[in-house]
């Protein structure tokens, strides 16, 4: 049976406190909120405004081919459900007296924390060997110039994802060498 106190959302700016309480982070206004337990369904659905955002642009991109229009529509959609969420729901949730933060976490710092040695040896040959396939199958295919792009968009992000799973790889082997 899972445990009735234990809070079902979990994310970017999401703490408990000692007093079990789940609280919302403001990093920009620096204030803190309690997520009460009625509510947290309502900032589940808040929360997933960056994927709701991108996939009305892909859908908007497939449907009118104009990647720039699609881009453009995105961005306002993520600018205005950003601003709602803000004032609509985090200025709806009552203040969390007393909870302070010691200090801030990273996104990078949240992925470091969370990827093993293990993981991150692991995922370094994948991402290269994803890099690899998109590169040969971009030159075999001969792609016209908007499929070009998405796979060179794609070739960076597998790029950029080598290079940090090797160096939390490399972090990681030097802390537990000290260990």
């Amino acid at each position: 049976m899972a445990d009735q106190n234990k809070s079902s959302i979990t994310g970017a700016n999401i703490y408990k406190d000692n007093k079990g309480r789940t609280i919302f982070y403001d990093r920009y206004a620096k204030k803190a909120y309690m997520i009460p337990k009625q509510d947290e369904n309502t900032y589940y659905y808040w929360s997933l405004r960056a994927a709701l955002c991108l996939t009305a642009a892909l859908l908007l991109y497939l449907a009118t081919s104009m990647w720039w229009l699609s881009i453009a529509a995105g961005a306002v959609l993520y600018l205005v459900s950003t601003v709602l969420f803000y004032r609509i729901f985090v200025n709806s949730l009552p203040p969390a007296k007393g909870f302070h933060i010691d200090h801030e976490v990273t996104g990078l710092r949240k992925i470091y924390n969370n990827l093993s040695f293990r993981r991150s040896i692991i995922g370094v040959p994948l991402f290269i060997a994803m890099f690899v396939m998109l590169y040969t199958t971009m030159n075999t295919e001969g792609f016209d110039s908007s499929l070009s792009v998405q796979y060179w968009s794609l070739m960076i992000v597998c790029a950029v994802m080598t290079v940090l799973f090797a160096v939390c790889a490399f972090l990681k082997y030097k802390e537990e060498k000290r260990k």
